[in-house]
């Protein structure tokens, strides 16, 4: 769900929980990428961060 609103935010424009999911989307982004569920670039675009940025954000939580 947090892909589909990232990749196409026309169809979250009546969500309830797009703001839930905005509120969390590093921590989401992180917690998908460590489980195996969605790649590195699909993490970052989630998290709303450059590739380069969420590998530091893993890096600064010791998950790298």
């Amino acid at each position: 769900l947090a892909l589909m609103y990232s990749k196409f935010p026309e169809f979250a424009q009546y969500s309830e929980k797009l703001e839930e999911i905005k509120k969390k989307r590093k921590d989401l982004a992180i917690s998908l990428y460590c489980k195996g569920k969605v790649s590195l670039e699909a993490a970052s675009e989630i998290a709303g961060t450059s590739v380069k940025e969420f590998i530091e954000i893993l890096r600064e939580r010791k998950l790298t």
